[in-house]
């Protein structure tokens, strides 16, 4: 049984042996009966017919890599193929999805697009809600906020953080620089 909105779901399964969840998804698995199910604001397909190899699940999204080796996002009800690989780097959360491809470059998806990121993994991503921040090759600060790449003034930064959309930079003692909405403050 899925419980969304005041509601309980059946669901038609006899043995659940994988479930992840996010904000209006759960993506299950059956040890019974091969198929990738989602359940999605109320409703359960069936998206994939066998198994697949993994599957992470975010905000209203899941990433999958198929039994053949087929890398997948679904997004707002619909499956997107994104490539004929496995992702040499995925990180899912919130309403962000960061991978990397066969040659590692990495890409966001975001909103049922991919936007091309770098031409390398970084280090180090922070994923809150719809933004992230890494730093790029020449350790220059780079934030991706709601489908908008941006690149910080050259400086040096004793913290990030970045909490609901809002990436906080201290500069020096009690200075700070705030990224929002792809404006700095």
């Amino acid at each position: 049984c899925i419980y969304y909105h005041d509601s309980v779901y059946v669901q038609e399964i006899d043995f659940p042996i994988q479930v992840r969840s996010g904000n209006n998804i759960v993506a299950f698995l059956d040890q019974y009966e091969d198929g990738l199910r989602v359940f999605y604001k109320g409703e359960t397909k069936t998206i994939e017919s066998f198994n697949p190899r993994s599957f992470v699940v975010g905000n209203d999204l899941m990433a999958y890599t198929t039994r053949e080796g087929i890398f997948r996002i679904f997004w707002n009800g619909k499956v997107f193929e994104i490539g004929n690989y496995i992702p040499t780097f995925l990180e899912v959360k919130d309403n962000i999805i960061v991978y990397g491809d066969r040659v590692r470059y990495s890409y966001a998806f975001y909103k049922g697009k991919s936007y091309p990121l770098e031409n390398f993994i970084p280090a180090s991503i922070n994923i809150n809600q719809s933004t992230f921040f890494y730093y790029d090759q020449s350790n220059r600060l780079k934030i991706f906020s709601k489908g908008k790449l941006s690149a910080m003034p050259i400086e040096t930064y004793l913290s990030v953080s970045n909490d609901y959309d809002v990436v906080k930079m201290q500069l020096s003692g009690n200075q700070y620089r705030f990224f929002s909405g792809g404006k700095t403050y």
